[in-house]
């Protein structure tokens, strides 16, 4: 048996001793917020009619963010290169729990190496360009624009509703702009330096397994070109999912920008999805996971 291992180690000192080339930043933010919900007639039963007071975190329902804490590090390694992490956590602010199906640092977790004249390249788990391509294009900061899709409740049959629709078997509401997942796994992230405002990246998702079809991970590709100078932003991004027993899963273009006029901004924005098999969805498990 031949077994060949390729490591690659970044290190810093960020726990030893302090100095002026180094640096850690504790940060987050915490939301949360009252509602008054009056159950419709239609949810039959008891509770028909019912109100509703429940305390929730900013991340569901009418919040706008979800409660998080992190770090940041960087470390001067000198001639112009530099070491970076960030680690972050999503959590509940009403019930303490973890978010993102209870992982410890699920909004994020990489490392990477900045060159001033190189660009950067960074591994881990990471913001996919889709969710980065929202920020640039959709006034609601993000992908929170949303439409209710119609869709019948496994089983059963809605007037109105779509019973043949590929992404049938629960009424659920979904984003007008789709992300694929807000963050992916395993992603290996590579960004040209800024050139009079435009920037070019790269990323790939390794799926870990032999096929990249066992269902285990789908393999991530996207490329993401940026451009932001003044009043003006722009943004285009490409991604695509590869594995879980098809040939292609899920591939969408996303193109928009806005224009900041000083009284008013300007959001205008384009997206194209094919092969979808569920949309807003894990492309894995199909259950929905964009969080914010």
């Amino acid at each position: 048996m031949k077994k060949s291992v390729l490591a690659l180690a970044i290190l810093g000192a960020f726990a030893g001793v302090a100095s002026a080339q180094s640096s850690v930043t504790l940060y987050g933010r915490a939301e949360a917020f009252v509602s008054f919900d009056k159950v419709g007639d239609l949810a039959g039963g008891s509770q028909a009619g019912e109100t509703i007071t429940r305390l929730r975190d900013g991340a569901v329902g009418a919040g706008k963010v979800g409660s998080r804490w992190g770090l940041r590090g960087t470390e001067d390694l000198g001639n112009g290169l530099s070491a970076y992490f960030t680690l972050e956590s999503g959590w509940d602010i009403d019930t303490g729990t973890s978010r993102q199906a209870g992982r410890l640092f699920g909004r994020g977790a990489w490392v990477g190496l900045r060159s001033t004249s190189l660009g950067s390249i960074q591994f881990g788990r990471q913001d996919t360009f889709s969710r980065i391509a929202m920020f640039t294009i959709d006034p609601a900061a993000n992908g929170q624009i949303k439409v209710n899709d119609n869709l019948p409740v496994a089983g059963t049959t809605t007037a109105g509703s779509n019973a043949s629709s590929p992404f049938a078997g629960a009424a659920r509401t979904i984003q007008i702009w789709d992300e694929f997942r807000s963050w992916d796994d395993n992603l290996i992230r590579y960004d040209t330096p800024k050139f009079s405002g435009f920037q070019l990246s790269a990323m790939l998702g390794l799926s870990e397994s032999v096929s990249g079809a066992d269902g285990t991970n789908a393999r991530y590709q996207g490329l993401l070109a940026t451009y932001a100078s003044g009043p003006a932003a722009l943004a285009l991004s490409y991604e695509a999912y590869n594995g879980f027993g098809q040939s292609t899963y899920n591939k969408t273009v996303t193109f928009g920008g806005n224009y900041n006029f000083g009284f008013a901004k300007l959001f205008a924005g384009v997206q194209r999805t094919s092969d979808a098999g569920l949309r807003s969805a894990n492309p894995n498990t199909g259950v929905a996971t964009t969080e914010y």
